[in-house]
This record gives structure tokens, C-alpha cells and sequence, in this order.
């Protein structure tokens, strides 16, 4: 009979941390943005910036809502990794 676990604990702990930079990444690149983009607000002024800056801020909300949950499921992959790691050192070989 084979093992019912089917993943490479290191796999997940690397994929969390990967997603843990990528947030980080685009904290800092989404403040960098947003300012550039109110800054082009003082030469861009006519109803089309409007939109274009209504439309950002729409995108930028929702990279934001992306971050914060992904924020909160780094710490839950990390600790399914561990398990993983746990279980498959607990488990007798096959």
C-alpha cells in the first residue's frame, strides 16, 4: 500500500516563501505606482486620467485584497509543510 500523502513538503514551504516575496513585491511596486500615477495626475487633465485613475484604483484595491490574503495563507502553507514533514517521518515506510 503507497503512502496517502502525495506532496513534497519542501515544494510547499518554497512556494509559500516565493508567495510570501511576491507580496512583498508588489507592496512596494503598488506605493511606488500610486504615486507615479498621482503625480501624472498634475500634466494628464482631462476626463480621460479620470477614468484611467478610477480604473487603477479599482486594480490597486483588488492587488491589495490579494496581498492581505495571501499574507494569511503563508503562515497556513508553512505549517502544512511542516506536518507533511511530520507525518511522512512518523509514518512507517511502505
Amino acid at each position: 500500500m503507497s503512502s496517502p500523502i502525495h506532496v513534497d513538503s519542501e515544494r510547499v514551504y518554497q512556494f509559500a516563501q516565493s508567495l510570501s516575496k511576491f507580496c512583498g513585491y508588489l507592496e512596494s511596486t503598488g506605493q511606488s505606482l500610486s504615486a507615479e500615477v498621482s503625480r501624472l495626475g498634475n500634466t494628464w487633465q482631462d476626463p480621460g486620467f479620470q477614468q484611467f485613475r478610477e480604473r487603477f484604483k479599482k486594480t490597486e484595491a483588488m492587488l491589495q485584497r490579494f496581498v492581505v490574503e495571501s499574507r494569511k495563507t503563508v503562515p497556513k502553507l508553512e505549517d502544512h509543510a511542516s506536518l507533511i514533514t511530520d507525518f511522512t517521518h512518523l509514518a512507517p515506510p511502505q
